[in-house]
């Protein structure tokens, strides 16, 4: 019965509407301390939801100690509730005022600096947030926290997880827009350290950061990363190259209004690549 109450809880707040909460409040809170894993893993991939429909006053007030119950849990399933809460931790921050959403940076630098390499999912969820969660902060935990944390993950030895960080180039470059020199800077690590680098993996992964956001930022990607990019249409290594026609192939065919689709110089490396016999 719990256990259906607390998978059903997000639609019970949807039909009776943000006001209504005082009537639920408790009824919350003591689903979320039963010691049942299921219960506190359902609660934990939805709490997000509720947060959406409650607002910030009832969130804030209500919520906020209940996710970070379950960011603290330390019974035997405790990865697999965390793991469902850093999945949208996001989109429930959103939600919440800056002085209370700062408060939840040390339980992602927790994760990160914690996490054991078998524990790869983890790892990957935080990856693929990496882009939300510079949208969310503010520019200096950006540069000290994020950025650390985005060329650790594309370092990973577990290709899922270095492929669902790179998303997050575009996101922290934007975030430096007021700061050409440390923008200057990443990009020419980012250059530095994968478009130059001697191992087809990470050549390929510069060419996966350049995906869709990426190139449609038109100014950063040509002030910073258009020639070098275009440069790796004669990469010696096919994946490398196959990466590379996909990506442009997203730009065209699934980008709406796509800001190279008449740049003379890609045309000309989309008619490589078109004659490539890899």
């Amino acid at each position: 019965m719990c256990y259906h109450a607390s998978f059903n809880f997000p639609a019970f707040i949807y039909v009776f509407g943000a006001d209504e909460w005082p009537r639920f409040q408790s009824l919350y809170h003591k689903l979320t301390k039963i010691n049942d894993a299921r219960i506190k893993k359902t609660l934990s991939c939805s709490i997000h939801e509720i947060a959406k429909i409650l607002g910030p006053k009832y969130t804030e007030q209500d919520l906020l100690p209940c996710l970070e119950r379950f960011l603290k849990d330390k019974t035997e399933k405790a990865n697999e509730i965390k793991q469902a809460v850093l999945k949208n931790l996001h989109i429930f921050l959103s939600v919440v005022s800056e002085d209370k959403r700062s408060g939840f940076i040390k339980y992602i630098v927790q994760t990160f600096d914690e996490t054991p390499k078998s524990e790869w999912r983890l790892k990957q969820v935080l990856a693929s947030n990496l882009g939300n969660y510079c949208e969310l902060f503010e520019r200096e935990m950006v540069y000290q926290e994020f950025l650390p944390m985005f060329f650790k993950f594309c370092s990973d030895n577990v290709a899922k997880v270095s492929m669902a960080a790179v998303s997050a180039i575009c996101p922290i470059l934007m975030k430096f827009n007021e700061d050409e020199k440390k923008q200057e800077s990443i990009a020419r690590i980012v250059k530095h350290r994968y478009c130059k680098s001697r191992t087809f993996k990470k050549r390929q992964l510069f060419v996966l950061m350049m995906n869709g956001q990426m190139m449609q930022q038109k100014e950063i990607f040509e002030k910073y990363f258009k020639i070098d990019f275009l440069l790796l249409v004669n990469d010696r290594v096919d994946n490398v190259r196959i990466n590379m026609a996909k990506v442009l192939r997203y730009h065209f065919l699934k980008e709406i209004s796509g800001v190279f689709v008449y740049d003379q110089e890609v045309n000309d490396a989309i008619k490589l690549l078109k004659f490539d016999k890899c």
